[in-house]
Formats: structure tokens, C-alpha cells, sequence
């Protein structure tokens, strides 16, 4: 860990708190025994010397005769031998009982919270996906709980979101094949008439199964690529791409199932290219086309423009529809969502148009934007940036 960062943390702050507390207390017990165990001058002695340099000496008592000897020293005046109270025995251990309870307070304040941390990991590990640390502190021992917590967030919305896929494309799989078996079951008895006119069923059925397949099969694949898992699947092609012919070519082929359809074209001119894959993108272009005439009347016109803005390729696909409710625009993009809440082939579709048109953009490095009211028609935004475009053609000009 650098210094910067070191500083920073709050964790190694209170652990130099605890330290500098710990230093504190440990010198404050030195100075007190320097203190104890220093000599103080001793009290009563004579304040000068007498002849020849000698201490002057104690005359003795007042009255007293010379001739009784030398002179004695009062005790008073004597010097004093301090010997150093017994406090060195309490102070130490004080000192150390404290060092050591703040070590062990500080110890708990870390091993408590990682214990539950781990604890946590290895609940959520066993399957246990309801499993949070739930661990309030504002340290960074509880910003790894809270990055744990939302880390079980998100995976538990994607296996959850894995097993509603798989139940949807369970369902949307049973309704056609059903449907298919009776028809062979007629024909399997002899009624021959009852078979054939069940063949233009069978066949929109056979569609409807290879669309599903094919957009399942689309979407996993892009989200392989978006987690770096690109071994044993064809990669997402880099490629530059012509707007104005493709969306040419996208208008070509709606027109050709719907011919009564009006679709109003508008590709600025001289157009710059963008890098990606033709096909996905084209794809994408086709889905909102669907989308658009799906849920808009017959005789409403369908807009389908490219421009440039803002260092951004803007491709828009506008209606003049039904519309979406603010309560339902939030949730379009999850897999399997339809507005009508139906399932009938009466709208057609699964609910992956959408959710397949975002991982589409978004795989490409673009955004998408949906914007809708009811009764004035939805209107979707694709946005491609024009860096990439731009750096493949000074490398191209280089070389």
C-alpha cells in the first residue's frame, strides 16, 4: 500500500491512534519513575563552608561546653538517603495491563467483522443466497462488507434472471412444438386435408422455434463476449460498416413483408462509417422495425433515420403508436417482458427484441434510448461513438 493511500485509510488511523495512546501512556510511566528516583538536594545543610574549606561545624547545643567532643550533626541536617517508594511495582504492570487491553479491544474491533465476512462467504458459497454480512462501519473492513453485500446482490438477480430465462424459453419452446405435434398427429391418422391445411401452421411455427432458438442463442453469445469467455464462438467482427447501406438494405427487407406499410426513410449524406458486426447490427435495426409496426396501426408511418451528432452516429427508429407507460418503459429491456402481458400470436414475439437490440449496442460500445408516451408512439435511439472509426483510419492512412 502506497503512503498516499496508507494515510488515507481510516483502519491504519485508528491503529496509529491505538499505537501513539499506547507510546503515551508507556513514556508518561517513565517520566513518573524518572521523577520518583531523582535525589532532591538535602535540606538543613550549612549554607557556607568554614575555614580551610571544611563544613562548618555544629557547635552543638546552646550552653553546651567545647570539651565534650566533637561536634555532632543534628539529623536533621544530615543528608538524606531517599529510598524509592515501592510504586514501580503498581506503575508497570498498570502500563501493561493497559497496552494490553487497548491490543486486545483493537483486535476484536478487526477480527469480529472479518470472522463475519468469512462466515458470510462461506454461507453464500454452500448456496445459502440469501446470506449478507449486513455490517455497519465506516471503515474499510465495512466497505469490504458492503462490496460483499452487493456482490451476493447481483449474482442472486442473475441466477435468478438465468432461471427465468430458462423457464421462459421453456414456455415459449412448448407452445409451438404442442401445436406442431398435433398437426403430425392428424396426418399420422389418415386426414390428409386436416394435415395440409395445418402445414401453413406448422411452418410459421418452425419460424417462430428457429427465431427463439437464434435470438437465445445470439444473447448468450454476446454476453460471453462481454465477460472475455470468446473460446469456442465466433467473435464479434470489427468491420467497417456503410450506415447508408445498411439501412437501406433493413428498409428493403421490411418492405418486402410489408408492402402496405408506409416507412419513411432519412440517412444524412455522406454518412461517416462505424465498426462493428453487420449482421448483429442489422439485427438490431430490424427487431425495432418489428417492434414498430407490431405495436402501431397500419396506417401509421414508421421513421427510420441516421445522422450524425455530437461525435455520435444516431440511428432512430419512430413510431406513432400505442405507446408505453412510464410503468412499463423502465422494465422493456429484460428478457421475456411484453407490455400487452399476453402470449398469444395475436402481437407475436417472445419479449426478446428488445433485450437482444440492447446487448446488440451495448456489445458495440453505443447506448440505446427509449422514449415513449401512450397514445404518440415510442421512439428508440441508437448511439455509436466515431472514435474507433476514426483511429482504424489513421492506422489505415499510416500504413
Amino acid at each position: 500500500m502506497k503512503l498516499g493511500s496508507l494515510l488515507r485509510s481510516k483502519l491504519a488511523l485508528r491503529i496509529g491512534l491505538v499505537g501513539l495512546a499506547q507510546m503515551f501512556i508507556v513514556a508518561l510511566g517513565f517520566i513518573t519513575l524518572i521523577r520518583i528516583y531523582r535525589p532532591e538536594p538535602p535540606q538543613g545543610f550549612p549554607a557556607a563552608p568554614g575555614p580551610g574549606g571544611a563544613p562548618a561545624a555544629w557547635p552543638g547545643p546552646p550552653g553546651a561546653p567545647p570539651e565534650l567532643g566533637p561536634p555532632l550533626v543534628p539529623p536533621e541536617a544530615r543528608p538524606r538517603r531517599f529510598r524509592p517508594p515501592p510504586i514501580d511495582r503498581y506503575l508497570v504492570p498498570l502500563v501493561l495491563v493497559v497496552v494490553g487491553t487497548s491490543t486486545i479491544l483493537l483486535a476484536r474491533s478487526l477480527v469480529i467483522p472479518l470472522s463475519k465476512v468469512t462466515e458470510a462467504a462461506k454461507s453464500f458459497g454452500a448456496g445459502e443466497l440469501s446470506t449478507r454480512v449486513k455490517l455497519e462501519r465506516n471503515d474499510e473492513i465495512g466497505e469490504v462488507a458492503k462490496a460483499f453485500d452487493d456482490m451476493a446482490e447481483r449474482v442472486t438477480l442473475l441466477l435468478a434472471s438465468e432461471r427465468e430465462l430458462l423457464a421462459n424459453v421453456s414456455h415459449e419452446l412448448r407452445t409451438p412444438l404442442a401445436r406442431i405435434r398435433v398437426a403430425l398427429d392428424l396426418a399420422i391418422e389418415g386426414d390428409a386435408e386436416m394435415a395440409r391445411s395445418s402445414a401453413a401452421d406448422i411452418a410459421e411455427d418452425l419460424d417462430e422455434l428457429e427465431t427463439l432458438i437464434s435470438d437465445v442463442l445470439v444473447a448468450s453469445r454476446l454476453d460471453l463476449a462481454a465477460r472475455g469467455l470468446t473460446q469456442g464462438i465466433p467473435p464479434i467482427k470489427r468491420d467497417p460498416i456503410e450506415l447508408a447501406e445498411l439501412m437501406n438494405h433493413c428498409a428493403a427487407r421490411f418492405k418486402r413483408g410489408l408492402v402496405e406499410r408506409e416507412l419513411r426513410l432519412k440517412v444524412q449524406a455522406e454518412l461517416p462509417p462505424i465498426l462493428g458486426d453487420r449482421g448483429l447490427l442489422r439485427r438490431a435495426i430490424e427487431n425495432l422495425l418489428e417492434n414498430a409496426n407490431k405495436y402501431s396501426e397500419p396506417s401509421a408511418p414508421i421513421t427510420l433515420s441516421a445522422r450524425e451528432h455530437e461525435g455520435c452516429v444516431v440511428i432512430e427508429v419512430a413510431d406513432e403508436g400505442l405507446g408505453i407507460g412510464p410503468e412499463d418503459l423502465k422494465h422493456v429491456f429484460r428478457p421475456f417482458f411484453r407490455v400487452d402481458r399476453s402470449r398469444t400470436k395475436a402481437t407475436g414475439g417472445h419479449g426478446l427484441g428488445l433485450a437482444l437490440v440492447k446487448r446488440i449496442v451495448e456489445s458495440h460500445g453505443g447506448t440505446i434510448e427509449l422514449t415513449s408516451e401512450i397514445g404518440k408512439g415510442t421512439q428508440a435511439q441508437l448511439k455509436f461513438p466515431l472514435t474507433s472509426v476514426e483511429v482504424l483510419s489513421s492506422e489505415s492512412a499510416t500504413s
